[in-house]
């Protein structure tokens, strides 16, 4: 199951890459590359991109191998800078695109991205363990779901980070109490 998972990853990002498309891989995936494995039912992964881009991705991910929303959803949601779902019908992968959001945290985050090797041979762009930790006290800030926190927690185990980077966001983004949990 799981090299199916990965393999199916792989060639969605082999796409992406071919066809010159900003992205990078966000969520569980990017907090287990550097921290502890867990369970995860899908992929996360930012798009840098114009409104553009729906029908592009229409092209590269259809049927039948591939399910993406209609066309005016995709549009809506590229335009609201959210996100929708694309998935891979033989295997049942979901990847979320994440629309790049407007704002400070997000572009910095986007430029800092770094190639991390998740198998031989397969390396994709990734937000940095920093990057990752201060969307994960986000996401804890607004649903309080303990996952985040134990994600955390296992980056800060296996992988060293720049802590004043991190203070430096959550000091800007309101998410001291939230770290300072973390630390615990």
């Amino acid at each position: 199951m799981m090299s199916n998972f990965l393999q199916t990853f792989s060639e969605i990002i082999k796409i992406l890459h071919s066809e010159n498309i900003a992205y990078m891989v966000v969520g569980s995936l990017a907090s287990m590359s550097y921290g502890e494995p867990r369970l995860t039912k899908d992929m996360d992964m930012v798009l840098s991109c114009d409104p553009g881009i729906g029908l592009k991705l229409a092209k590269l991910f259809s049927p039948p191998d591939y399910y993406l929303p209609p066309q005016e959803i995709m549009g809506q949601e590229i335009v609201n800078r959210r996100q929708f779902n694309l998935l891979h019908i033989p295997t049942g992968l979901k990847v979320d695109f994440i629309i790049q959001k407007a704002d400070a945290f997000a572009a910095h985050e986007f430029e800092r991205r770094v190639t991390v090797s998740l198998l031989p041979n397969f390396d994709v762009m990734m937000a940095t363990p920093e990057d990752v930790i201060v969307k994960k006290l986000a996401y804890f800030q607004e649903g309080r779901s303990s996952k985040h926190i134990s994600d955390i927690r296992g980056i800060l185990a296996h992988t060293e980070v720049d802590r004043e980077y991190i203070e430096h966001w959550t000091n800007l983004l309101n998410l001291q109490a939230e770290w300072q949990s973390c630390l615990v």
